[in-house]
């Protein structure tokens, strides 16, 4: 459904309290994926070919540490989230899913999907198509194609305010729409015996979610 009554920013707000997560924490680990990806390592598996059953434990891996990072439920270090970061933005997977998100945010804030470049004279008042127009131009296009913030909003024709404004509820989104494909898989998963149900009460650590919703 359409959601043109509501702004980028307060669908952003609202979702982390529905989902009781920490907007500053969702924002921190999806900016550090999305820079880690824009270095342009994922280069490095172009033309690795991996059987379905690794992408599988690759997947499971990769969302239950998810959980338990957003969530804080384990104490992970630098250098383990560094490595769950590698993990993400290095699989043959991420860009497919990474696209996919893409196309939600601007269905979820637009009321649409559109396979067209941001157009400055008719999708002005768009946040959707803004936002993800911003999160491919820097972050999402790959090796060598990753653009400056100030030649992003000039192309964009919009203002520096604007982009400044609409950057940290982008990366919230991204990370949020990471956030429910990953429970929902974890959760439909472990149900399904597909994976061993963690030492821990997840149903019950879920819906107390993050206690810091600052």
């Amino acid at each position: 459904m359409k959601r043109s009554y509501i702004s980028a920013h307060d669908y952003a707000i609202e979702q982390c309290r529905k989902e009781k997560l920490n907007y500053k924490r969702v924002k921190k680990l999806a900016e550090k994926l999305l820079k880690r990806y824009a270095e342009g390592q994922e280069d490095w598996n172009h033309g690795v070919e991996h059987s379905p059953e690794k992408i599988r434990e690759e997947k499971q891996s990769i969302r239950r540490r998810y959980i338990e990072i957003i969530l804080g439920i384990k104490e992970y270090t630098e250098e383990e989230i560094a490595d769950f970061i590698w993990d993400v933005v290095s699989s043959a997977w991420f860009r497919e899913k990474a696209d996919a998100i893409l196309d939600k945010i601007e269905y979820t804030i637009d009321g649409r999907v559109t396979r067209k470049e941001y157009d400055p004279e008719k999708d002005y008042q768009l946040q959707g198509i803004q936002i993800k127009c911003f999160l491919r131009k820097a972050y999402l296009n790959g090796k060598n194609r990753i653009k400056k913030e100030e030649d992003i909003w000039k192309e964009m024709s919009i203002s520096r305010s604007t982009l400044k404004r609409r950057k940290p509820d982008a990366i919230v989104l991204f990370g949020l729409l990471m956030w429910k494909y990953t429970v929902k898989r974890e959760l439909d998963d472990i149900e399904r015996g597909v994976v061993e149900a963690p030492d821990y009460n997840l149903k019950a650590l879920l819906e107390q979610g993050d206690l810091l919703l600052i």
